[in-house]
């Protein structure tokens, strides 16, 4: 097994973010949309 493997729950469980501290990360990430000169996304989708 890799070192880094789930070992416990603990290890499985999720955070979420409060509405606010998402809100405030949305917007970074758009701002540094906006401002590249580049930018791309790989979804993940066909």
């Amino acid at each position: 097994m890799a070192d880094t493997a789930i070992k416990d729950d603990e290890d499985k469980k999720e955070y979420f973010d409060s509405e606010e501290e998402l809100d405030e990360k949305i917007e970074k990430l758009a701002m540094w949309i906006l401002s590249s000169e580049h930018f791309i996304s790989f979804t993940g989708g066909n």
